[in-house]
């Protein structure tokens, strides 16, 4: 019981011995306390029956354990040979040697094949846990490495260890042990342990490690003998089909990415010192996704191992071919004659797959998106392959269904978006975006009446970034909420400033562009209201701008988000009218308010009779719907003197002003002091403007 464990079958024996020896020592015990007080010369007579006494008991326990450790190596010895799986009967050999050790758990190791380093282990303990030939990487440090490699034992007892051997029971979570070789008659066969000694009151000796060798050695001998040869063989077999599948790809049969680098690897190696070209071809199945979310996974599945027969038959014997996971699959060409030789095989992979699949009874017509690279001489394994993903993108980005060649130009092209979308995803936080404000004008009154807020982005180490490099990322990202919501706020704050600091004169009010992807959501609304709350804005002083493609949605819920946002007071503008196919219908029923022409047609005024009446006719449309014309992209004095005559209610464009920061809107709004634009003046007949010389304009 100190020791941590007791059999309930030796219970009674265990009592019946006790007790015996305990009445026999008591009454040898009582007799000598009798005799010495009788007299001290009949106490010492007792001494002799005593030690007899003594050593008989000693040699009995000696007996006794000596008899159970033969009875234990003659009941494990047949184990093995009458079990019908090899892993049940060294589970079970496990059992009794975990029993007889008193250990916490006990272990067998088979050593892996040749060459490999993936070994077998079967364990028992602690408690309930049972493993059965689970695969186990070799590793240096392990005690297991060790003894396998010195084909020596090794005795670890609590106290009195190595520290190298110390820190080895450690990283396997045992605080003592005995490991010893499993050894055949040709060759170490793998190791058996026992470890972690219950109770605490005694560790492992030297008695134990000779009767875990000795079981060690009827082990081997087993292993290699009659059937269990056999199972031993099976074993080797079953490690090389771990191996196999550790290396390939469950799904197809193909090698996997791990299998493909290590080949790769070798054959860079190779190529360095022969001088022979290879190739890495990167193989994308297009809009693989639209597949499995249509016809399902299953199909996917039956796709990707269809693909898998197409991609090897296209190839010779000699290639790999991996898939590398999802819908992507890699080919090694090695020993080519010239750096033109991988573009033959790309073109019949890609004409090859023009022809549908038949797939869960339903035709489907797939293509490949491939890139090809080819090694040079001071390329890695890892740069091989990621110049021919490069390339596999850049094929992608050209329409699909064709390879494309790497070039070192496609690494700049394509890491560029994606260093954006990282710097995007920080430029708020960090303080990075800002807005510009570019003047919107009165054609009647030259007076700045509005403004429209353009989003820039000061990028650290890259300057202004343009807002068509940006602004489609963060649509794509669904960044753009995020931003929109900041841009509300930051709009509505500074508007709220021109309004308290230029009291005297009316301040212009500010227009926000809205995208799509925020009124497909939900919040806008809100984000809107919470802008106007915080900054305390005049609602009437905020337009928010839409895009001609939004306005032709025929979706209720952006209708509703328009006029909700509308109902809080604020205006709403359609930004670059007749650029895309908004109907006339959906103009009457759009909460509008003011219609922004785009640029083409202002700055085609004049060039035909029919522009200028195309443009007359969408001004007078607008008046008809009630609606404010801005003529925008006015850049040409004549351009300024014909949207007049026109009947435009207000101009936006570089004839006025670029965008500018917020000081050059309050240096305007000064300057501007009842005057009109700086750079109008009236001739002298009511409603007409008249543009003065670019030199004497100051905006």
């Amino acid at each position: 019981v100190s020791q941590g464990s007791f059999e309930r079958k030796q219970l009674g024996l265990a009592a019946a011995i006790g007790t015996t020896v305990t009445a026999a020592n008591t009454g040898i015990a009582l007799v000598a306390a009798q005799a010495i007080s009788s007299q001290l010369t009949f106490g010492l007579l007792l001494v002799v029956p005593t030690a007899v006494v003594f050593f008989a008991y000693r040699a009995l326990v000696a007996a006794r354990e000596k008899h159970d450790r033969l009875e234990f190596l003659h009941e494990t010895s047949g184990l093995l040979a009458q079990s019908k799986r090899l892993e049940a009967g060294m589970q079970e050999v496990l059992t009794q040697t975990r029993l007889m050790f008193r250990a916490e758990l006990a272990e067998i190791v088979l050593a892996p094949p040749e060459g490999s380093r993936t070994a077998l282990r079967t364990v028992v303990g602690p408690g309930d846990r049972r493993v059965a030939l689970e695969p186990f990487e070799l590793t240096s440090g392990q005690l297991v490495a060790q003894v396998l490699a010195d084909r020596r034992p090794v005795l670890a007892p609590r106290r009195g260890t190595t520290e190298a051997v110390r820190e080895q029971l450690t990283r396997a979570q045992l605080r003592d042990a005995v490991i010893v070789p499993l050894t055949g008659e040709r060759s170490v066969l793998g190791t058996l342990l026992v470890g972690n000694r219950l109770g605490t009151v005694g560790s492992f000796s030297a008695e134990d490690l000779k009767l875990l060798e000795t079981l060690a050695g009827q082990l081997g001998v087993s292993l290699e003998n009659s059937r269990l040869g056999k199972s031993l063989g099976h074993l080797t077999e079953l490690s090389e089909q771990l191996e196999h599948q550790a290396f390939h790809d469950s799904l197809t049969g193909l090698a996997n990415r791990a299998l493909f680098t290590e080949r790769l690897g070798h054959a860079v190696a190779r190529r360095a010192r022969s001088r022979s070209l290879l190739a890495v071809l990167f193989v994308d199945i297009d809009d693989f996704k639209a597949v499995n979310d249509s016809a399902g996974h299953d199909a996917g599945d039956e796709l990707l191992v269809a693909a898998a027969e197409r991609i090897r038959a296209c190839v010779r014997e000699v290639d790999t071919v991996a898939r590398l996971g999802g819908d992507e699959f890699a080919i090694l060409l090695e020993d080519l004659a010239t750096q033109y030789d991988a573009e033959p095989v790309a073109e019949r992979l890609v004409s090859t797959f023009r022809q549908p699949f038949h797939i869960a009874g339903a035709i489907l017509p797939v293509t490949v998106s491939i890139g090809v690279a080819v090694c040079a001489e001071t390329q890695s394994a890892d740069n091989v392959l990621g110049n021919a993903d490069v390339a596999m993108y850049r094929a992608k980005a050209r329409g699909k269904a064709q390879f494309s060649v790497f070039e070192a130009s496609m690494r700049t092209e394509l890491f560029r978006p994606l260093e954006l979308r990282r710097g995007l995803q920080r430029a708020i936080e960090r303080e990075e975006l800002v807005l510009h404000y570019q003047p919107i004008v009165s054609l009647s009154t030259g007076r700045l009446e509005g403004v429209e807020a353009l989003l820039r982005w000061q990028a650290p180490g890259r300057g202004l970034v343009p807002p068509g490099e940006f602004i489609p990322l963060a649509e794509e990202t669904g960044l753009i909420v995020e931003i929109g919501r900041w841009a509300l706020q930051q709009a509505c704050r500074q508007s709220r400033s021109w309004e308290i600091n230029f009291a005297e004169e009316t301040p212009p009010w500010v227009s926000v562009n809205v995208s799509k992807r925020q009124l497909e959501g939900s919040g806008l609304v809100e984000d809107v209201a919470d802008a106007l709350r915080t900054s305390r804005l005049d609602p009437r002083q905020l337009v928010l701008e839409i895009t001609e493609s939004v306005a032709s949605l025929d979706d209720e819920s952006v209708t509703s988000q328009l006029e909700r946002s509308r109902g809080l007071g604020v205006r709403i503008a359609l930004d670059d009218f007749g650029s895309g196919y908004s109907s006339l219908g959906r103009l009457q029923t759009m909460p509008l308010d003011i219609l922004k022409i785009d640029r083409q047609f202002v700055q085609s005024v004049g060039s035909t009779p029919k522009d200028g009446q195309l443009t007359r006719t969408i001004v007078d449309l607008a008046r008809t719907l009630g609606l404010t014309t801005v003529a925008e992209g006015i850049e040409l004095r004549d351009q300024l003197e014909l949207v007049v005559s026109l009947g435009c209610d207000l101009g936006q464009g570089f004839l006025f002003a670029k965008p500018l920061e917020p000081q050059g809107i309050e240096a305007l709004l000064s300057r501007q002091a009842g005057n009109g634009w700086p750079t109008l003046e009236k001739p002298g007949r009511p409603g007409h403007l008249r543009a003065v010389d670019d030199s004497r304009r100051s905006a």
